[in-house]
């Protein structure tokens, strides 16, 4: 996404997703996810941002559907990671006001029905933007699977290894 920024170096707090993620109105991901206009924008324009001190990397809270970014991520990562962090993550903010349970603990991350829609959105991206499959496993190895978690959530989402 050319037109896709990050404003790196706010301080922890709640900002407007726009103040921190520019120049997501025409990515063709948050079309295909908002298919009307007026949602997208409203999300786009309402969604708050939560950075956090803590390393974490990004997710929505299940108490009123914010996005968390834990500032080491919002510095450190790429930022077309970053691009497909929030592509996931508004999937789930989309899933939230539909009154869906995020974390349902009846199932394992990789299983959890939230998760593999949210991955399926951003796999579809990474493979728009020209992502190898190889690189795109390595996106789906987080810090709280194992590989073969990994493996098989690839596997789950077509992604070659």
């Amino acid at each position: 996404m050319k037109s896709f920024s990050v404003e790196r170096g706010k301080p922890q707090g709640r900002y407007k997703l726009p103040e921190i993620f520019k120049g997501l109105t025409d990515s063709p991901a948050l079309v295909d996810l908002f298919k009307d206009e007026t949602e997208r924008t409203r999300i786009l324009n309402e969604t708050t941002v939560e950075i956090t001190a803590s390393e974490d990397y990004m997710h929505v809270s299940d108490e009123d559907g914010r996005l968390i970014v834990g500032s080491r991520h919002l510095k450190k990562a790429r930022e077309q990671t970053l691009y497909l962090d929030i592509i996931h993550e508004l999937a789930h903010v989309k899933q939230f006001e539909k009154g869906e349970d995020l974390y349902d603990p009846r199932y394992g991350y990789i299983d959890r029905p939230t998760e593999l829609e949210a991955y399926k959105l951003s796999v579809k991206e990474a493979r728009r933007l020209g992502w190898s499959e190889r690189e795109i496993a390595d996106y789906l190895l987080v810090d709280w699977i194992t590989k073969e978690q990994r493996d098989r959530l690839a596997q789950k989402l077509g992604v070659k290894i």
